[in-house]
């Protein structure tokens, strides 16, 4: 089973790989391409209703260039950021007393080092610091290489480059593989990554190796500098094509193996026996996205549509699981320009305990805050979630959001998984019924200035009948209020 999944996925990604090549290299102008790979190397903020983003202002101190024809160039920037936080009954039992109040703190700097668009070398530092905390929450890592990487190209302006080193990586809508902005340790892996780019496609295609924060001290489970984790491999492929004009259209193949059946620490893969094993999780999907409908001076109808199915094994176990996902938005070219969109998501739950087969969907390195709700209660695992999120701009500096989520379990006989993906309660009698809670927040963001940004938000989780059965009954409130600095 593991040599034939694995030339399975082998073969479509080489078909992927072939597509890619076969491309024609069309002419590009240099702004242009420079814009779209930047867009490869820039942190984003969570998805927004738009799917929009703002870009990062310029850096306050020029690149410095050297050289006859100033082939060389090298970019400093940086960015910092410090968030507080008030978390009421995180734990959605008021008889257990874990309130808190605690502040996150998170600076990056970077290096940027480039020769003639074909040699680059980047590193960026990364301090992150929690500070007040009631318990450890595993956000911090002081002055530690977040991204250290080397990228070559065969010649100016060529759509291929590869990338080798520590990095970052953002693909899709980042429900499957995400470095996770929120916290202040981004993910990253190590290795190897090849991406092309031109006028009509995006690829890339990657072998790497997670990396890790945490350690085991004693009893205790800390963060500390980042280390390869052990024995484990995330490998795949990944494309975007721009068709039909103005839609996207993405195909993919991704694979995250453990081979380490002995390892102590983080614990190894085991079956629904508690017999620990290696596992091959194969993950092979597809994502469109595009407007449905445009009129001039009213606005827009959009779409997006998104399906994954998993197979593999996992010790002893055979992965049979799927995630869907669909929305539509609703944009209008008036002045406070709101937007409303509906989103359905489903991941499947396992189905029956004992019978050989792993059922539960893995989200992988997926994103978790935002598209779930800001409270990070939920995440893309055993999941049926319908949400409406609403934006208006009353002005140029402001963003205001409004999102509803309700949360169902997809199989009822298996665990509610938070944010992290440790469970949060189980029925495995199924008795407790499906429905989990419902959250509603309210976001606000504003553009101080140039490089200042000021976000502050409010959410309230309020528990349903399995959430209640569980133990978790009593309502869970957050407030943040967020300043972020880029220079």
């Amino acid at each position: 089973m593991f040599v034939k999944n694995r030339t399975l996925l082998c073969c479509f990604v080489a078909a992927m790989a072939g597509f890619a090549s076969a491309q024609p290299d069309k002419a590009m102008p240099a702004a242009e391409l420079g814009a779209r790979l930047a867009a490869y190397d820039t942190a984003t903020t969570p998805t927004k209703p738009t799917g929009k983003t703002p870009a990062d202002p310029e850096p306050v101190l020029p690149a410095f260039k050297w050289g006859t024809r100033d082939e060389w160039q090298l970019q400093f920037s940086g960015r910092t950021r410090l968030r507080l936080e008030a978390r009421r009954n995180f734990d959605g039992d008021k008889s257990v007393q874990d309130d808190d109040n605690l502040g996150l703190l998170q600076t990056r700097l970077a290096f940027d080092l480039r020769y003639r668009k074909t040699v680059r070398a980047f590193v960026e530092i990364l301090d992150g610091r929690a500070f007040d905390q009631r318990t450890d929450l595993r956000q911090t890592d002081r002055f530690d290489a977040h991204q250290a990487f080397l990228e070559f190209a065969t010649r100016e302006n060529s759509p291929w480059r590869l990338r080798v080193g520590r990095q970052e990586m953002k693909l899709g809508d980042k429900r499957l593989v995400d470095s996770a902005s929120w916290g202040n340790l981004p993910a990253t892996w190590t290795g190897l990554r090849a991406i092309r780019t031109d006028t009509a496609s995006e690829w890339t295609f990657f072998l790497l190796r997670p990396d890790t924060y945490d350690r085991q001290m004693s009893a205790l489970v800390t963060s500390g500098r980042r280390q390869l984790f052990d024995d484990r491999w995330f490998y795949g492929a990944y494309g975007t094509l721009k068709i039909p004009r103005g839609h996207e259209t993405d195909f993919y193949a991704l694979g995250l193996s453990d081979t380490n059946a002995d390892r102590e620490f983080p614990a190894p893969v085991t079956d629904e026996d508690g017999n620990a094993g290696t596992s091959d999780r194969f993950t092979v999907g597809s994502r469109l996205r595009g407007p449905l409908w445009k009129r001039e001076a009213w606005g827009a109808l959009d779409y997006g549509v998104e399906g994954a199915c998993q197979f593999g094994r996992a010790s002893g176990d055979e992965i049979r699981a799927f995630m869907l996902h669909g929305d539509l938005t609703v944009r209008r070219d008036s002045p406070w320009k709101p937007s409303l969109m509906l989103e359905v998501n489903m991941a499947t739950g396992d189905r029956r305990a004992g019978d050989g087969m792993a059922n539960t969907f893995n989200p992988l390195y997926g994103t978790v805050h935002t598209p779930y709700g800001i409270m990070d209660f939920v995440r893309l695992q055993n999941l049926r979630e319908v949400a409406l999120r609403g934006q208006v701009k009353p002005s140029d500096r402001l963003t205001l959001e409004m999102e509803l989520h309700q949360y169902w379990l997809d199989s009822k006989s298996d665990a509610w998984y938070g944010g992290g993906g440790s469970s949060r309660g189980r029925d495995a009698t199924g008795g407790s019924g499906r429905e989990i809670g419902h959250e509603i927040s309210l976001v606000g963001t504003y553009k101080l200035t140039k490089r200042q940004t000021l976000e502050a938000g409010l959410a309230r989780f309020t528990s349903g009948a399995f959430a209640e059965a569980v133990g978790r009954g009593d309502a869970s409130n957050l407030g943040y209020i967020q300043w972020t600095l880029a220079f």
